[in-house]
């Protein structure tokens, strides 16, 4: 039972884990850079349905929210590059919400078959919250990765142009993403959803063990009173103990029968055979 428990606390952890990566930002990062013209200080949040800004730019305080079906719309980082890309990542984060709300419904399924299991003993229950909790496991592993995979090709023929003192540089972009030079710091990489999101299949499949290793336990069958007849009464075996003395040597001898029988002992003194009968 105790594992039973902990199987559902464990799965309840697990969903709310992944119901706060839903609403969590997937990909973070900071840009600090300072130019002659101006200094710029920003953080960007990227969630499931918007990419939020919000920071300085240039000395000018700037707050953006920009919804991800909007990017085909952003001008390119560099001019006259391919913007195919606004489109891959726009699909990344709508593919990557289907399957989130995916995760819910099957933690959802697993909390309900263990409480089940739990609560009830059923063995139909357990079976529920033990193919739905490695399910979830599987799908938690096959959101991080395609996240993580699908955002990097997005990024791998993408530049990222900074121009100091005069001479621009073009960096390679990727999930996790930073440069760091005398006039620009930046670092990019998976936000805390995207974390919680593997922390989330951890604790799904510690559940589904859990409930694995939990034994079914079947209720033990009343046991009706029987009772007692003269026939029952007749049937019983009656043990006795009694003293009886050796006739040859007077020793005290202890034996032990059963009522209405005759036993036989040897006295333990004189090697004499005494008879000793157990009335009932």
């Amino acid at each position: 039972m105790e594992k039973g428990i902990i199987s559902v606390i464990s799965m309840i952890i697990g969903l709310v884990l992944i119901l706060v990566a839903f609403f969590g930002p997937w990909w973070s990062g900071e840009l600090k850079s300072s130019f002659g013209f101006g200094e710029t200080d920003y953080h960007q949040d990227m969630y499931l349905t918007k990419t939020v800004i919000d920071g300085t730019s240039m000395g000018q305080p700037i707050e953006q929210s920009i919804n991800h079906d909007d990017f085909k719309n952003l001008p390119p980082m560099d001019p006259g590059a391919d913007t195919s890309w606004a489109e891959d990542l726009s699909a990344t984060f709508n593919n990557t919400q289907y399957l989130t709300i995916g995760l819910i419904i099957t933690s959802i399924l697993a909390l309900i078959g263990i409480l089940g299991f739990v609560l009830g003993k059923a063995n139909m229950m357990r079976k529920i919250g033990i193919i739905f909790g490695i399910v979830t496991f599987i799908l938690a592993i096959i959101v991080v990765f395609y996240f993580a995979i699908s955002f990097n090709n997005v990024f791998a023929e993408q530049g990222f142009p900074v121009n100091i003192q005069g001479e621009t540089q073009v960096y390679d972009m990727g999930f996790w993403f930073s440069i760091n030079t005398n006039e620009i710091a930046i670092s990019f990489g998976p936000g805390f959803a995207w974390y919680l999101i593997i922390l989330a299949g951890i604790t799904s499949l510690i559940s589904s063990i859990g409930v694995l290793k939990t034994s079914v336990v079947s209720k033990a069958p009343k046991v009706a009173r029987v009772v007692p007849t003269k026939e029952n009464k007749s049937k019983e075996i009656i043990t006795i103990m009694k003293n009886v003395k050796c006739p040859s040597c007077g020793k005290a001898i202890l034996v032990k029968g059963i009522a209405n029988t005759r036993n036989e002992v040897i006295c333990p003194e004189c090697h004499t055979k005494v008879f000793c009968q157990f009335p009932r």
